[in-house]
């Protein structure tokens, strides 16, 4: 597969939410969930770019072609049409007009809001305990996450290509040398994959829980015969360790403490240590979770909390700034409320 190629997969990609604003979202990562999988190999693809190549003169100009990429995409990567049935797809493609493209488009879109989406969140008892808005909050802190986690995916497929996605990455992870960048991606995939795939349940650590029946399965690392206490300082924090039987063991574990729900922004922005967004401390613990992240120290013995830190580790100890999760939190910040 050809540069060439995945650039043109990813600018595809990045037309889905500037043409199709309100309802592009949950499409773009319907396709982005299909890239990551059945079309992930190279070949696979290559004969996709192949695909989307429909020429540089187009009745109609740049935006319908783009129009029209977008419908060749969703119908091959999420109609799963064969070569056969994709050159039907393009001889009726090149006799619409771009207001019924866009009509098919809107259609797969909807299409796959009506679809349940993979990876549920479950929420645990504890949320009994926290105030009403508890559970909304963080299961929006999921979604969000989701969402960024399927930018964050393609901005880095985009990145030996692209100067302002190189930028982003080398921000937090220092130059972009072949090892540090397979690795982020892998890690990037990884948790993208897991939340869109598997069950993540959350478990509530805020004020309130105090004394109160433990809802924590157990762990090698933890007695779910102790009472439950309240984390008021904390953020969150994964459950290391399989939960013991059962179907515990399939979904990812997350304990959200009071300071995630007294202190996190809706929005954050990556270079201000005063805020800290709740996608973004989901993230932090995904990475802990799935991806065998640290909160590393640097030369000081100072944890790697906060964009200072993380800022100049990336340019001191690049390799460090790859295993610490506070560094994928923050290279998440930069796709935050973005249309990228």
């Amino acid at each position: 597969m050809s540069k060439d190629d995945e650039v043109r997969i990813n600018e595809t990609m990045k037309q889905i939410m500037v043409l199709f604003p309100a309802e592009g979202r949950g499409l773009k990562d319907a396709i982005q969930n299909q890239l990551m999988s059945a079309f992930a190999n190279g070949p696979a693809r290559a004969n996709l770019s192949k695909l989307l190549s429909i020429g540089g003169i187009h009745i109609g100009g740049t935006q319908r072609r783009h129009v029209e990429r977008v419908y060749l995409l969703a119908e091959r990567v999420l109609g799963k049409r064969t070569d056969v049935q994709m050159a039907t797809c393009k001889q009726i493609a090149d006799s619409l007009t771009e207001a019924q493209l866009r009509g098919l488009v809107v259609g797969w879109a909807k299409s796959v809001a009506a679809t349940p989406p993979g990876g549920t969140v479950q929420i645990a008892e504890s949320f009994n305990y926290g105030p009403a808005d508890a559970a909304r909050r963080a299961e929006a802190a999921v979604t969000k996450a989701k969402r960024i986690l399927g930018d964050m995916y393609q901005g880095i497929a985009a990145a030996k290509a692209d100067a302002k996605e190189r930028t982003r990455f080398e921000r937090w992870f220092g130059p972009m040398e072949a090892t540090r960048y397979d690795t982020v991606r892998r890690n990037v995939e990884t948790m993208f994959r897991d939340v869109t795939t598997r069950p993540l349940k959350l478990y509530y650590r805020g004020a309130g829980v105090t004394r109160k029946p433990n809802d924590q399965p157990g762990s090698f690392y933890h007695d779910p015969d102790l009472p439950l206490t309240e984390e008021l300082g904390n953020y969150g924090c994964f459950i290391p360790g399989f939960p013991r039987g059962g179907a515990e063991r399939d979904r990812t574990h997350i304990l959200l403490g009071g300071a995630f729900f007294a202190d996190c922004q809706v929005v954050s922005h990556p270079t201000d240590v005063f805020k800290m967004s709740a996608a973004g401390v989901i993230i932090h613990e995904l990475s802990h979770a799935l991806c065998a992240t640290n909160d590393e120290k640097n030369a000081k013995g100072q944890v790697l909390y906060g964009p200072p830190k993380c800022l100049a580790i990336a340019v001191a100890a690049p390799a460090t700034a790859v295993t610490n999760a506070d560094s994928y939190r923050l290279f998440s910040d930069e796709y935050d409320g973005a249309s990228v």
